[in-house]
């Protein structure tokens, strides 16, 4: 039922020691919930963000695919970028995640939460959805073309993917490239 707003979910379990996490440019928002921690959103990103994760740490994520985060949890993306925050002014979901006794039962709290909250909210922005779609790594096209066959001017798309995808088009779909690379690169080491 979110298939249409999350693109991946994980868990993260770090060892004995503290770990190194890089955190590269996906075009998505990302909701990260340490176990026993406080949740927090990952903004799209523009750069790679390192930070060091606790030993003994377990972290369930949700990543959405690109401008299908920001009705889905009332912030516009604009706000996001390049910017970790604590989840506020959501009722509930900490004290239910505070009382989740593992990664299983976060991630159960997590679904329900999303499932609530999409039947509660708007759908993303279907422009957006359909230009995201467009500039995967696997349709390659241009900005103008896409302006074009989606009918819209590049000044009006480049303000509605501010608001639902934090970034302009030409950004997101760089960022895409990348991840598309990154995916080529890993399967040819598989």
């Amino acid at each position: 039922a979110l298939a249409a707003r999350v693109r991946t979910v994980w868990i993260q379990r770090a060892g004995p020691r503290a770990v190194l996490q890089r955190h590269l440019p996906t075009g998505g928002v990302e909701l990260q919930c340490p176990v026993g921690g406080t949740p927090r959103l990952v903004g799209p990103l523009t750069r790679a963000k390192v930070e060091l994760l606790p030993a003994g740490v377990t972290i369930v994520g949700v990543r959405f695919w690109p401008g299908a985060a920001a009705s889905l949890l009332g912030r516009p993306a604009e706000e996001l970028v390049d910017r970790v925050v604590p989840v506020a002014g959501t009722p509930g979901l900490p004290a239910r995640l505070a009382a989740a006794a593992g990664a299983d039962d976060v991630l159960r709290v997590l679904e329900l939460y999303l499932l609530d909250r999409q039947a509660a909210t708007a759908p993303p922005d279907s422009l957006v959805a359909e230009a995201v779609r467009r500039l995967m790594p696997w349709q390659p096209t241009g900005i103008g073309p896409l302006t074009e066959e989606l009918a819209i001017s590049e000044s009006q798309l480049r303000r509605r993917f501010l608001a639902e995808v934090g970034t302009g088009p030409k950004t997101l779909q760089r960022m895409l490239r990348f991840q598309g690379y990154l995916a080529l690169a890993q399967a040819a080491t598989d």
